[in-house]
């Protein structure tokens, strides 16, 4: 059984005023968990009842009415001296059940007690009075968290939901009890009858006691077991765990008069001394360390990390979406969020990252349904190929479902295909950051379950290895592999005629293939690249699909390093979907951005071809309103939306910025121009040895053409340590050739095509 009791800390009425405390406000407690034990509940609240009662009676205060402060405040000091005492000595009664400094008999009643079976885990529901949070326009009062006192009911009632139905660190509840102190809010003022009515309307109780009742003051009753009940019984139907019984829904003000048998709280004392530690004499910290405060004090007291500490904030509320997909067993879209809601803007982004995802994680790595994680790759997999897929994402995705594989037991080949359905997806993810030496390997994983799928898939595969050349200067290697792939290819056409009776030998798998080769030429800067380029668009079917596009991208990248203005204006306009000017060609851009997946294409990709068909073809053609709209892309992207903001980082960014900052240059912006160098070195997290070396030439490229040689030269010689010696690019940097030489070379036969 577990046993949880609640109390709280804080002015919740006073949130929303105009007074920033800074101060957080919160709903804390224990929950304590007997392990099923016989008798261990009951021996818990005479380990409490001892502790409590001995550490009064060695300070010569009285137990329990100097656990807190009585109206009069007559018995301060005593009650300061019982609180100085308690903090002194709490983390070793909550983690041993034993107090040793304190005095009389109850120090060996204590001792004589059996061993505590049971577990302490502390909670916490937290605001910060800093002025975050707002309110939504258009909520029904019910909702609205600045209207009566819904802030608390909604807070109190999440928590105890949570910590039942949804608790992260006890996987099987069968039976609880409750210990939950109720809360009165007092009116007063010129304003406390309109307030009132706040209250009146959504069905608050008014304490109408005429021992109660002051003069210019009204009272209201928060919580009472109607609403805790009414919130289990629904979340016991939503979630459908209906058989866990309910030894006791107590909620009761805290009594801290004279003790008798018929008013033992002991729990609730506990709650009480609990809310008091977590809040006093906090240092002055901002709002997203509060919870980290709060952690390492309640990790202090239980000698344990697993404590519960929530921010009633809109990270939480993605993390509450996360843990239900995880209890759904849905494990892509519950580290899809994860990952959405551990980069958001938001003070406690930092703290759910890496406290309660971490956990999400660590759980989701103990799942065992091949199913289940079947139907996740099936997920990441379709991701790899959506327009403004997210990079990190997706390898954040994969580096937890990999782990989660060795869960899984595989039999027949049909489940050993998962497993290059993983492996496969883990060449995508290390490419699309430029880490060429992971893909391969990965690549290697592939080749092990190749048996287990079908010929054309392998023969994909085998076209990201490709890029994995390219990716290591290898291009020739490159060229000669996709060759064989396109080769393979045509020699797949005819049977699939002769037995699917299919008259149309075009195939989407073939037009990537061809791509492939487009690019392996492109990057050898040989005229046949545009011939493969045009064959993979005859191959593709729908102009507006994603593969069409991606291929134009690359058509059109491939025309900007040749300098073919023509056609590549031809293939432009198809591109950007006849949009005239380059005011409507950017503007078109992130809109289909802000669309997120159902983007017509990449937004950072289409960037990419913009800007630098403006720095190669239209650089007279850029107004001065345009170019700062171009110099502000992430405010421009903000401004979009939402999803045309989670665009801003990642590959191709790193040349993005080069290409705004040449532009910049040329325009006679060069401190934005050198601010725009600068972000081109953190676009990309996570990259490899491509994106190093990309970002080291086009630094000397930039130096270059400012004209600043000696500049140039001294970022030659740091040559990005990722480059490895068995790099055919190696010799070349390192060779005995001057730096002008070298550098001809570079610029003319390795950066090109979609390097620069």
């Amino acid at each position: 059984m577990i046993t949880i009791a609640l109390d709280e800390q804080g002015d919740f009425e006073g949130l929303y005023d105009k007074d920033l405390t800074g101060a957080p406000i919160f709903i804390g407690g224990v929950l304590f968990d007997d392990f099923d034990e016989e008798g261990e509940f009951e021996r818990e609240k005479r380990r409490i009842h001892h502790y409590l009662r001995g550490v009064s009676e060695t300070v010569g205060a009285s137990y329990p009415v100097d656990l807190h402060m009585n109206q009069r405040g007559n018995n301060a000091n005593r009650v300061r001296k019982v609180k100085s005492k308690i903090a002194e000595t709490l983390s070793e009664f909550m983690r041993q059940g034993v107090c040793k400094s304190i005095e009389g008999n109850y120090k060996e009643k204590l001792e004589k007690l059996p061993k505590r079976k049971g577990k302490y885990y502390i909670f916490a529901n937290m605001v910060c009075d800093d002025g975050s949070q707002k309110v939504r326009s258009g909520e029904s009062t019910l909702a609205r968290e600045d209207y009566a006192s819904n802030l608390y009911v909604h807070m109190a009632e999440d928590v105890v939901e949570r910590l039942i139905f949804h608790n992260p660190f006890i996987d099987r509840i069968d039976h609880v009890h409750l210990e939950l102190a109720t809360r009165r809010v007092v009116l007063e003022g010129e304003d406390c009858d309109v307030l009132a009515e706040q209250y009146i309307k959504l069905g608050y109780q008014e304490d109408r006691n005429p021992e109660h009742m002051v003069p210019g003051k009204r009272i209201f009753c928060l919580t009472n077991k109607d609403n805790y009940r009414t919130a289990i019984q629904r979340e016991m139907l939503d979630t459908e765990k209906r058989s866990i019984q309910f030894d006791s829904i107590g909620v009761k003000s805290i009594y801290y008069g004279n003790e008798s048998s018929n008013n033992r709280m002991e729990f609730l004392y506990l709650a009480d001394i609990i809310c008091s530690n977590l809040g006093f004499a906090l240092p002055a910290l901002e709002s997203g360390e509060m919870p980290w405060e709060f952690k390492r004090r309640a990790d202090n007291y239980t000698g344990h990390e697993e404590n519960l500490i929530f921010v009633h904030d809109t990270v939480d509320v993605g993390f509450r979406k996360a843990w239900s997909r995880l209890e759904e067993r849905d494990y892509y879209h519950a580290l899809q969020i994860a990952y959405d809601v551990s980069h958001m803007k938001n003070v406690y982004a930092s703290f759910y990252q890496n406290v309660w995802f971490r956990i999400l994680e660590k759980k989701l790595k103990k799942e065992k349904s091949l199913t289940d994680f079947k139907i996740a790759l099936e997920r990441l997999f379709a991701y790899t190929r959506q327009n403004n897929m997210n990079q990190d994402k997706l390898l954040y995705i994969f580096s937890v479902l990999e782990e989660l594989q060795g869960q899984m037991i595989y039999r027949s080949g049909e489940e050993k295909a998962v497993l290059y359905k993983l492996y496969d997806t883990g060449v995508s993810a290390y490419c699309h950051i430029g880490r060429a030496e992971k893909a391969k390997e990965y690549f290697k994983m592939c080749k092990q379950y190749a048996r287990y799928i079908d010929f054309e898939t392998y023969i994909r595969t085998r076209s990201k290895l490709a890029v994995c050349l390219s990716d290591e200067f290898r291009y020739e290697e490159s060229c000669e592999l996709s060759k064989e792939n396109k080769y393979f290819y045509e020699e797949l056409i005819p049977l699939r005629h002769l037995i699917l009776n299919d008259d149309d030998e075009k195939t989407v798998n073939y037009g990537i293939t061809c791509s492939q080769l487009g690019q392996a030429y492109a990057f050898l800067r040989k005229k046949e690249a545009e011939n493969a380029f045009q064959k993979a668009l005859e191959n593709m079917g729908e102009i507006n699909s994603p593969n069409y596009l991606i291929t134009a991208s690359y058509l059109l990248h491939f025309y900007l390093d040749m300098k073919m203005q023509e056609p590549f204006e031809k293939i432009a306009a198809q591109y950007f979907a006849e949009k005239k000017g380059l005011r409507e060609q950017f503007s078109y851009i992130l809109s289909e951005g802000n669309k997120g997946i159902q983007g017509r294409f990449s937004m950072k990709f289409a960037l990419y071809v913009f800007v630098r068909g403006i720095y190669t073809f239209y650089m007279e053609k850029l107004s001065e309103k345009m170019l700062q709209r171009l110099l502000n892309v992430e405010r421009e992207a903000e401004k979009t939306g939402k999803e045309a903001a989670r665009q801003l980082s990642g590959h191709p960014w790193e040349i993005i910025y080069k290409y705004l900052a040449l532009i910049a240059y040329d325009k006679g912006y060069k401190e934005q121009a050198q601010r725009c160098m600068e972000k081109a070195e953190t676009a990309v997290r996570n990259q490899g040895m491509i994106i190093d070396m990309i970002c080291w030439f086009e630094k000397m490229e930039f130096a270059m053409h400012k004209g600043k040689i000696q500049e140039a030269e001294d970022i030659f010689h740091h040559v990005p340590k990722s480059l490895k010696p068995e790099n055919p690019l190696w010799s070349l940097v390192h060779g005995e050739k001057n730096f002008r030489e070298t550098y001809e070379i570079l610029d003319r036969k390795i950066f090109t095509f979609m390097y620069r």
